[in-house]
């Protein structure tokens, strides 16, 4: 994502493309020169497909059933009352939430018994609260001494599904480099 071409077609909108190859294209044909008005009617139609590239291949009719995931990072209860927790969860009502800077001082328990419907997991700072049956819990860890993973294993309408609940890093100082190394993380056994 940090290259010239995704930043252009990602910062400047498609339709400025199109009005400049729009306008060569009329260049081209008042100039009669037909190699470059085929160039630009060419790249006209990838514009549209490239738009409509998001649209086009989706089956029509129904779609299947809906999982809705909520993720919340709960910052230790330090700035949210757990309750206040327990309530916005409920009012959404997701399926699965993954929830990350828990506290370990058993205000984790707590929580977890307002949570009434929900199977519950945790794993250090990260927990997985499921409507769905928990059918195995992994942790993994991302680098050693370092971040975890917590993964639940679910089954939604008759199928295997995995969660995967990272507390992923800030960097403050938006520093690509650093960004660009916590990128590069591999599983441990």
């Amino acid at each position: 994502e940090a290259s010239l071409p995704v930043y252009l077609t990602m910062a400047v909108p498609a339709l400025v493309w199109a009005v400049i190859s729009f306008a060569v294209m009329i260049y081209a044909f008042i100039k009669r020169r037909r190699l470059w008005a085929i160039v630009n009617f060419a790249l006209l139609l990838a514009i549209v497909v490239f738009q409509a590239g998001y649209c086009l291949g989706y089956p029509r009719g129904e779609s299947g059933p809906t999982l809705r995931v909520m993720t919340f990072n709960v910052q230790i209860f330090n700035n949210y009352d757990i309750e206040e927790v327990a309530n916005a969860i409920r009012k959404e009502s997701p399926d699965v939430v993954c929830l990350q800077e828990m506290p370990t001082t058993g205000k984790e328990h707590e929580f977890a018994t307002l949570l009434k419907g929900y199977d519950f997991a945790s794993a250090g700072r990260l927990a997985i609260a499921s409507r769905l049956p928990i059918a195995r819990i992994d942790r993994k860890v991302l680098r050693e001494g370092a971040r975890r993973a917590l993964i639940a294993e679910l089954r939604f309408h008759g199928k295997p599904i995995r969660i995967i609940n990272v507390h992923l890093q800030h960097f403050p100082s938006d520093d690509l480099d650093k960004t660009g190394e916590a990128s590069r993380i591999s599983w441990s056994k």
